[in-house]
């Protein structure tokens, strides 16, 4: 297993067990997955649990399966690019929404609970172009945290997919950070915050 960077509410700890199962669970239960961490694991092991819905089981796999092309991509040397974007996309909603899975959302939409709205739907090729150019360009004098927050930050705001573009976001965060190790960031689902 790799070094996994954790950030808890109280400090980072470094850790080495349990990389992809921590990134997976915490990833789908911000998006409202119900799977505790003790299930993950076994979905992770090809086991269904009863009571749980099919799409809460295709989450688990299909993010597994996007950290695996995501570290496929960065063994091959790979840039960011808007076909590598959408092919995690795809991933990330594999059997899900096969429909937009992997493309740019052709409506405008509200992020429920968010002051932000995120530009036209006729916008998004423009800024996703521009967003790969300065990730790819200008932001390479950075170091890869803040390249990472930069790439997580503005690929949120244009929210270029119908769905899934919290779990894309976070994969495409440690696109960044697995380039350059030890590091890889786990956003911590943090239960009644507020």
């Amino acid at each position: 297993m790799d070094w996994f960077l954790f950030w808890s509410p109280n400090k980072a700890v470094i850790t080495k067990t349990g990389a992809s199962l921590l990134w997976t669970y915490n990833s789908n239960a911000i998006e409202g997955n119900t799977l505790t961490i003790s299930e993950t694991r076994v979905v992770l092991e090809g086991i269904t649990i009863g009571g749980k819905t099919i799409r809460e089981h295709l989450e688990v796999i299909n993010h597994k399966d996007a950290i695996l092309f995501l570290e496929e991509l960065v063994n091959n040397n790979e840039h960011l690019s808007e076909w590598n974007i959408k092919n995690i996309h795809r991933l990330v909603l594999k059997n899900i929404d096969d429909e937009n899975a992997g493309r740019y959302r052709t409506e405008n939409v509200i992020i429920s609970g968010a002051k932000h709205r995120p530009p036209g739907h006729y916008l998004i090729k423009d800024q996703m172009e521009q967003l790969v150019k300065d990730c790819n360009g200008h932001w390479q004098k950075l170091h890869s945290i803040e390249r990472a927050t930069l790439l997580h930050g503005e690929f949120v705001k244009i929210h270029p997919f119908v769905d899934g573009n919290g779990r894309t976001a976070r994969l495409l965060l440690n696109f960044e950070l697995i380039k350059k190790p030890p590091y890889r960031a786990v956003l911590p689902f943090l239960e009644n915050v507020f």
